[in-house]
């Protein structure tokens, strides 16, 4: 059985891709294709903070309410590129999304687009 088969949302789209599945449904689309998911086992919800300059992070915390936190996964990333000047600009990033997702941890948190990082000090 194909457990994301009934999402009606393109195949490459159903692990929670929310910077294209966010930008191209309303909230309320997306809070049912959460609760689809969710429902069929599929719970890893990834995200960073440009896909839509945090709106992405944003809209995925409203359509999670209500579900126990333990009951998904969150993934985000470090983007080197928007990264302040500040002293330690992968844990200010890592507070800015955790706001914005409205929780004190996220599972994943990665690199994106590492491609300039080898010579900056993060």
């Amino acid at each position: 059985m194909d457990p994301g088969r009934d999402l009606d949302v393109p195949a490459p789209r159903r692990a929670g891709q929310v910077e294209q599945v966010g930008s191209r449904l309303s909230e309320s689309g997306l809070r049912e294709v959460v609760e689809k998911a969710q429902s069929h086992g599929l719970s890893l919800w990834d995200t960073a903070v440009v896909y839509g300059m945090g709106r992405s992070e944003t809209v995925l915390a409203r359509a999670l309410k209500g579900y126990d936190r333990g009951e998904y996964q969150l993934s985000t990333k470090f983007t080197p590129q928007i990264a302040g000047a500040g002293g330690d600009p992968v844990a200010d990033m890592l507070e800015q999304s955790l706001d914005r997702l409205g929780t004190d941890y996220v599972d994943l948190y990665w690199i994106h687009n590492p491609a300039d990082v080898a010579g900056r000090r993060c």
